[in-house]
Formats: C-alpha cells, structure tokens, sequence
C-alpha cells in the first residue's frame, strides 16, 4: 500500500504504546486509551452505528469495512464525520483513508477499486477547546478526490506535522442540490445512490513522527485505611533536554461509586439503554470509585525529589496524576517509579484561618493567624509559615498567654520551636506583617514534630476562632485593573554633578497581579518626542525600582526638560505614567 517508512516512538510507563517502522496509531487503539465514534447524519442528530461496525476501520484487516446501513435524505446537505481519539497527543502528519482496495469475489461478480467519497475533509485537533466549549479543529484538506485516487481506492493527506489527539473524517453523506429535481411521487425524492454517500471505508491510518507530546497517567483512587499524614513524594525518572515530568496529587476522606454500563462490544451506554438491550447483546457493567465532594483540586507540579506534599493531609484517600511531556520529536521522558511518604498525623484534625482577610496592595500590614489543633494525639512542636510574600514575624499566644519562640527564616517563610509540645484543642495565635501584591494570598502552616525529622502535616482553612469570620488562610486585595501604583519618583529636578545629592532619578513603584515575569519598560523622552534612554526589566508583582544616572550612550544629555515614563506590559493590557523632569549641571 506503498506506507514507507515511518517511526513512532514510545516511552516507559507510557499507557499509549506505539513502537515500530511503519505503524499505524490506530492500531491496538483500545488497549491505548483511546477510542472512535461515527455519526451518520450530523443534521439529524443521527448516532446509529455499532461499535463493532465502527471497529472494522481500526482493526488492520483490509477484508472488514465499515458500511452505513441507513439512507438519510432531506432537502439540504447531510453530512457525517468517523472521530477517532488517539488516547494520547501525538506529532501527527500523515492521513491515509482506505476506500477499497481489495477486490472482492462473489458469486457472480467483482468489485474494483474504489473510493466513495465525494466532498470530504480531514481534519486534526489537539483537544483545545474554544470560549463556548467547542473542540478547536486544524483542517489538512477539504475538496473533492482526485481521479488518481478513485483508481487506487485510498487517499493520503500529508501535512507539516502537528499535535493531534483527535482526528476526524468528516464527509457530505447527502448532496441535495444532486437530488434537486429528482423525480419525485406521493411525496417522496426516488434518486440513484450517487447522491447517498454512505461513507464506505476498509480502513484508517495515521502515522507520525517521534514520541507522543503527551502522555497522562491516572492512578486509581488509592486507599490507605484510615487518616494518614502524606509526607513527601519521591520518584526516578529520566528526563532529557526537551522533555520533562509533571507531578500532581490529590486527596479527600470521601468516595462515590460510579457503574459503567457497556454494549457486548465494550462501548459504555446509558443504563436506561442498557436495560432496554436485550440480555444476549448486553456487556457487562463495572463499579468504579471517584472523587467525593470534599476532595482537593490537583496540587502544583512537583519539582524536586523528596518534595514536601503539597495537598491536604491528614487524608484517607490519594490520587497521582503524572505527565510525560516530549517538547523535542527525539526525546521523551520516563518514569521508572513514584512513591509517597506517609505517617500517623500529628493531630487528627488541624484548622487554621487569618485575619484580616483582605488588606490594600502595597500597604504593609499586621496580620493574626490563628491555629487550633484536635484528635486523640495531637503531637507536635514546631510550625512552619510559608507564603508567596515576604513576612516578618512579631510574636506567638497559646490561649492568650504570651509564649517566647524559637524562630528561624526560611526560604518560604519562617519556622517556630515552641518550648513545650501543643495540647489539644488549644488556640495558637501568631503574628506577623506582610506587604501583599497579588489577588488572593495564600499563608500556609504546617505542624511539625522535632522527634519526627520530616513529618510535616498541612493545616486546613477552616473555624479555628469562632471569634474571626474568615474561615480561611487566603487574604484578598481590592479587585483594580490596576498594574501598579504607589509610584515615587526620587526628585523633579536632576543634578548629575556627582555632589552626592540628586544625581541619579529612582524611580520606586508597586506591581499588582503580575505572577511571570513581565517586561517593565523606563523611557526618557525630550520635548521633540525623541527617545534618548530606554531600559527594560523582566519583574514579578512586589515592589520594583528603576535608576537613571542622567546618560544617554554614556554620556551626559544636555540641561534642559525631559518627559519620564514608566510602562507595564501585562498579558492583556499594558499600564504607563509620565512626569516631567529638569536636568541641570
């Protein structure tokens, strides 16, 4: 069938395995996550074929197809399209319908080559969804077959390769201007089959090039008993230069379960449609467990090994989700083994909420956590504040009563060594001040345990103080479409005559809702308009400052007045002021 050579790689502890010269992703595609649908009349909402008729343009017997039984006719176009879900993102640049090919023996007759489509197109898609929810479609060709590809009987569709996790076949099944004017009796358009195309197809391939984009890997909802403190994860993988691993986790106490109805050929079905089915053509019907209601969003990605958990614990229930992503067609990560750390929690439950729970950007302001611990062994002594934005430590209460601590910074916050261990149900209060920049600030405590080494337990939001109303460890800011504000600028007036005094401009601001790094642009402009200084610098929400010493290309500019400004280039908009400056010397 002239296929050439084509290569498809695959990676350990990848579900979707496709490793060979010349194969085709559609093949196994059951066994590697993936799956195809067929509608027949897309118009007529029309979702009339069998699995296992639909199977027969996946299962690499060119002596099987898949035909259309009914006849859908209307006063306008109709059309179907065969949707195959590869299970996986793939680099995919080759298309290749297989119409008929192989010739076929009856009893008194043979069939040529052929291909029946008339009007088709191919398209590719790699599961992007656009604003109303729709899948985000790559059209690779749209047309008529050429006369070439009618006498083989299969067409190939090369492209540029591409990520794609669904492909489709999307085909004219009735041609209405080709019945206009049919005969027509008692109401009904009589028309040979040259206006019905009923999507006859042998096969479907599709080829590409180097490993799959991307791999996702599920593990199922795992049970660890009872409570359990998660401590850490660990995992050895390989990842070269263009690919890389993406760790998440989630936890909850509650799970419901979840039938699954199937057809006799695997496909899952309604229950109502399964009850109608007649019990020889029924499959069978399986129990799985998902989520509950008190489950947690995926965490962040795991970056180190050994990386502190980052989801709620102490929790019943874990569940691991882990990406294999190949950036580079050659390349591609592996994961030889994943393992999380777990222990007895230090409390059996631990709540925690902060007040105020919103404050003004850039305003330096005095914050209370509050902390109550509960359960038959609440055991701990240390507790770790950690936050996104800097903090600085003022003092600790148990129950009221002023306690000295032993306090240590670290990278994400602070630490605190209490001098005796914390009883249940007391109420830990701790103070600090913080400057935030950012919507929504999170201030995440942990217990600790200095005879436990690494045992760390993540204290929930939740009513430690009945007295506070926040309920949360999230502080908010004012919602403003500003990107920053607070600017100062060190003086109207330039004196660059080394005197110590005004001879550099600095220029301080605060930057509001920045989280990457963004380009914050200083600008110094003459009367005439013309730029004599431009510097840019890539920052991040917090306060940023800017200098300038007065130079244009090293050198002095002349006395005189120039317009300052400073502007933001944010992902959707862009923020700028302007002061005017004199220069003298």
């Amino acid at each position: 069938l002239g296929g050439g050579i084509r290569r498809v790689g695959s990676n350990p502890g990848v579900a979707a395995l496709v490793e060979a010269f010349g194969d085709n992703l559609l093949t196994g595609l059951l066994d590697k996550g993936g799956n195809i649908d067929i509608v027949t009349a897309i118009e007529m909402e029309s979702h009339i074929v069998t699995l296992g008729n639909a199977f027969s343009l996946i299962d690499g017997d060119l002596t099987t197809r898949y035909v259309q039984r009914n006849e859908p006719r209307a006063s306008f176009d109709i059309h179907g399209h065969m949707t195959v879900d590869l299970g996986g993102t793939y680099r995919v640049d080759h298309v290749r319908i297989i119409g008929g090919v192989v010739v076929r023996h009856g009893f008194r007759f043979s069939e040529p080559r052929n291909f029946i489509f008339k009007y088709y197109e191919v398209l590719t898609s790699d599961g992007s969804l656009s604003p109303d929810g729709t899948r985000l479609w790559t059209k690779h060709f749209a047309g008529w077959p050429s006369d070439a590809v009618r006498r083989r009987g299969m067409a190939d569709h090369f492209f540029p390769a591409i990520p794609a996790r669904f492909a489709r076949l999307r085909w004219r099944v009735w041609d209405a201007a080709c019945a206009f004017g049919a005969t027509s009796r008692d109401g009904q358009v009589y028309t040979t089959r040259n206006c019905l195309v009923t999507g006859r197809t042998e096969e479907l391939q599709i080829f590409g090039e180097g490993f799959p984009e991307t791999a996702i890997l599920k593990s199922p909802l795992i049970d660890l008993g009872e409570d359990k403190n998660l401590n850490a994860v660990r995992w050895q993988a390989d990842t070269p230069p263009g690919s890389r691993l993406e760790i998440r986790t989630r936890t909850g106490n509650e799970v419901a379960e979840q039938l699954h109805y199937r057809d006799k050929n695997g496909k899952e079905i309604t229950e109502k449609k399964w009850l109608k089915t007649p019990k020889s053509l029924r499959g069978p019907v399986d129990t799985t467990l998902t989520v509950g209601d008190d489950w947690s969003l995926w965490s962040k990605i795991y970056t180190t090994f050994g990386q502190a958990f980052q989801s709620p614990t102490p929790r019943r229930f874990l569940e691991i989700e882990v990406r294999l992503i190949s950036e580079a067609t050659g390349q591609a990560a592996s994961l030889d083994w994943l393992a999380v750390d777990f222990s007895p929690p230090l409390a059996d439950r631990a709540l925690g909420e902060i007040a105020p729970a919103e404050t003004q950007p850039g305003e330096l302001t005095e914050f209370a956590y509050y902390l109550r611990a509960e359960g038959t062994a609440v055991d701990f002594d240390r507790l770790a504040v950690e936050s996104t934005a800097p903090m600085r430590f003022i003092r600790a209460a148990i129950d009221g009563e002023a306690t000295e601590v032993e306090t240590a910074l670290t990278e994400a916050g602070f630490d605190l060594s209490f001098p005796r261990r914390i009883g249940n149900g007391q109420l830990v209060e701790l103070r600090f001040t913080s400057t935030l920049f950012q919507q929504s600030t999170r201030f995440d405590v942990l217990l600790e345990d200095n005879r436990r080494g690494q045992t760390r337990q993540r204290v929930d939001p939740g009513d430690a103080n009945p007295q506070i109303a926040s309920n949360s460890n999230v502080v908010r800011i004012p919602v403003d479409e500003r990107l920053f504000g607070n600017i100062e600028f060190s003086t109207p007036a330039l004196t660059p005559n080394g005197d110590g005094r005004n001879d550099e401009l600095i220029v301080e601001l605060d930057l509001f809702h920045v989280l990457v790094p963004r380009p914050l642009n200083l600008r110094i402009y003459d009367l005439g308009g013309r730029l004599l200084h431009a510097e840019q610098q890539a920052v991040k929400a917090g306060r940023q400052t800017l200098v300038w010493n007065g130079r244009s290309g090293g050198k002095l500019v002349p006395p005189g007045l120039y317009v300052v400004e400073v502007q933001i280039e944010g992902d959707g908009r862009q923020q700028s002021a302007r002061r005017a400056l004199s220069l003298a010397y």
